[in-house]
């Protein structure tokens, strides 16, 4: 993917079309964010320093792109006009053209990028089916361009209310700007759209966005839920917190079953709300590191269930037999969380050992919960142990 030199400039155009009844385009939210901050996002991945957004409607959307483009350190300009184009690029700069309602779904669709000046194509036929302008008669436009500065000369003689997009894809035509397809199939797989099916993938945050049991039955979905609701994901934040003040007052008040279980909620709501977080945040292709700043979060609830765990055992055992037996029962879970076989995905979800502890707890039977637990997450091991070496299957 080409980053632009200090002696050239790249500048991403992209458009806001006005409010309607039916939503769409840069308007239409995926994942908890604008289409547009998402195409501000691929363009920053892609090497824009400088933001154009050209529409007519200053709102809450055309703001929500400016701080995310301020934020990475771009400049952001608003175009009310076509014509304000003419003046601001050098002929050596680059001209990142992003049709309204465009989506990639994962860097590989970047890197058809890697070669500039270019205009992106499909076949007419499936192209024009999934609303991309047409070309010519074997054709479409699809979406996405990088034009030298030098073309913005031809829009001189157009009027000030030109179609911006279709007004540059014509004078990259005439000026022989290379054109490059873009692969048929990625249009059937969701990889390249215009916001039909298409949502980035969100950012892998921990362990369990490979595939845990609670991630893959629960927190998904929950977080595309929540992804979408900003108010209901806020309110998830807070039960999270709120959960885990209650599981560390009532170890306070020596109510040690209770309080596991409370942890154990928290745990719940604490990675539903990351996992919202992460399909709401825009910063799918541009962000330096991938991982979320609140992953480290979900670990807090593990802390008070295993303090929990620790206070429970002492009310029948000594403290060198509570060490013990908390240290060995803990790093068994997580060894058995480790392997590659589908039952340690169970073992990735620490939820199940403050549950079973607080709900033996509850009974006044620690010992028997310890003791499960431990025998569980051997069986974990043994069935990972199972699995030959990577080195012997090649």
């Amino acid at each position: 993917m080409p980053i632009p030199t200090t002696d050239r400039i790249r500048v991403a155009l992209l458009s806001l079309d006005e409010p309607s009844d039916e939503t769409g385009g840069n308007r239409r939210m995926l994942g908890g964010a604008s289409v547009l901050e998402r195409q501000v996002d691929a363009a920053l991945a892609l090497g824009a320093s400088r933001i154009w957004l050209h529409t007519r409607h200053l709102d809450h959307l055309a703001i929500r792109a400016q701080k995310l483009a301020e934020k990475a350190g771009a400049d952001f300009r608003i175009i009310k006009h076509g014509r304000q184009l003419l003046g601001g690029m050098r002929q050596q700069d680059e001209l990142l053209v992003l049709s309204e309602g465009w989506l990639p779904a994962d860097e590989g669709a970047l890197a058809l990028f890697d070669r500039a000046p270019v205009v992106l194509t499909l076949p007419w036929k499936p192209g024009q089916q999934e609303g991309f302008e047409r070309m010519d008669r074997e054709h479409c436009w699809a979406g996405a361009m990088i034009l030298p500065g030098r073309v913005l000369e031809r829009l001189d003689e157009l009027d000030e209310d030109m179609e911006v997009g279709s007004a540059l894809l014509r004078a990259a035509r005439v000026t022989r700007v290379p054109e490059r397809p873009v692969p048929e199939e990625w249009l059937a797989n969701g990889r390249w759209s215009l916001n039909l099916r298409t949502v980035p993938a969100a950012p892998v945050t921990d362990r369990s966005a490979e595939g845990t049991w609670l991630e893959r039955i629960l927190l998904q979905p929950l977080g595309r839920y929540l992804g979408e609701r900003p108010q209901q994901a806020a309110a998830a934040g807070v039960a999270a917190a709120v959960c885990g003040v209650m599981a560390a007052g009532l170890l306070f008040m020596d109510q040690f079953a209770p309080g596991v279980l409370a942890a154990a909620g928290s745990s719940l709501l604490a990675r539903a709300w990351i996992a919202a977080q992460g399909r709401s945040d825009p910063r799918v292709f541009s962000r330096v590191s991938k991982g979320s700043r609140f992953a480290a979060l979900r670990y807090l609830p593990d802390g008070v269930g295993a303090v929990g765990l620790l206070l429970g055992l002492r009310t029948a055992f000594g403290w060198q037999e509570t060490l013990y037996m908390a240290i060995a029962t803990c790093g068994l879970w997580l060894l058995a969380g480790l392997g590659r076989h589908r039952f340690s995905r169970v073992f990735g979800d620490r939820e199940w050992l403050w549950l079973l502890c607080g709900v033996a707890g509850l009974a006044g039977q620690w010992f028997v919960a310890i003791a499960a637990a431990s025998l569980l997450a051997m069986a974990g091991i043994l069935l990972n142990l199972r699995n030959p070496p990577a080195i012997t299957r090649l």
